[in-house]
């Protein structure tokens, strides 16, 4: 095992239906990774971003240890593995199950409108492949996380599941966060913890975030201001407790490249 860890199996301490706890071995050539990580053997992973020895500021400085962390929009599992390394006794990924979960802006004469088979073909070949890189890297961590695939509006888990949960930078690519927040409020017992792209403004107010004349791409939505995420998660009870905005890198990426500003918010259940 990479790691030495001090906490109890997964399976022994909680269980939920649908759970996935194995995958056929995949060779790398068909992952796709959207962090870069390292792994045993001097193993470099090369993904889009670059969280590497940044985990604990990532998350607000949040203690893991001991606790029970849903990870949504786990991606290739970078945020998992972490927090299983900084101690978390359980944790859960969740993503995208196939194209039906998925939404694109639907941008006249795209492959979303034109051919929605053909897109959902491709889009299901793209989270197959993401599945493939979160359990290449799993296997070789002896990683104890389990996943669970479905639907972000509908997660099938209990109302407050997870002593924390963990939403990270995948608000931008839905349709609907406000829903998908409230279904991350809704699993959280204590801590929910928010990282995501936000604009400056002292109102409560979304904005688009694609432009029609950038020609940017069909699965950005919408940022939200952080008077806006303070008053949903007073909403649904929650009271925010920091904010924070800090540069992360983005190794390589179709539309960016640099140091991105990135907020994290974290609150607690009132």
């Amino acid at each position: 095992m990479f790691w030495k860890r001090k906490t109890q199996h997964f399976a022994e301490t909680i269980d939920l239906p649908g759970l996935v706890r194995t995958w056929p071995d995949v060779k790398r050539d068909d992952c796709t990774f959207y962090h870069c990580i390292d792994l045993p053997a001097g193993e470099e992973v090369r993904g889009q971003w670059d969280l590497r020895g940044r985990m604990p500021e990532y998350i607000g400085h949040v203690d893991v240890w001991g606790k029970t962390v849903l990870d949504i929009g786990c991606a290739s599992g970078f945020l998992t593995f972490e927090m299983e390394r900084l101690g978390a006794a359980q944790v859960v990924s969740f993503d995208a199950d196939d194209h039906r979960r998925i939404a694109n802006i639907p941008v006249a004469g795209s492959e979303y409108v034109v051919d929605r088979k053909k897109w959902a073909v491709g889009v299901d070949t793209f989270l197959t492949r993401m599945k493939n890189g979160y359990w290449y890297s799993h296997r070789r961590l002896g990683s104890q996380a389990a996943c669970l695939y479905g639907d972000i509006y509908a997660i099938e888990a209990p109302d407050k599941c997870f002593d924390i949960v963990v939403v990270g930078q995948i608000l931008i690519h839905l349709r609907d966060p406000i829903t998908a927040l409230s279904e991350a409020a809704r699993l959280a017992k204590d801590t929910l913890v928010i990282i995501e792209g936000t604009y400056d403004s002292p109102e409560p107010t979304g904005i688009l975030h694609a432009r029609a004349a950038l020609q940017g791409p069909p699965y950005i939505w919408w940022l939200m201001s952080v008077p806006a995420y303070r008053n949903l998660l007073e909403m649904f009870g929650f009271r925010m407790e920091k904010v924070q905005t800090k540069s992360y890198t983005c190794v390589d990426h179709e539309y960016a490249k640099g140091k991105i500003k990135i907020t994290t918010m974290v609150a607690k259940r009132v």
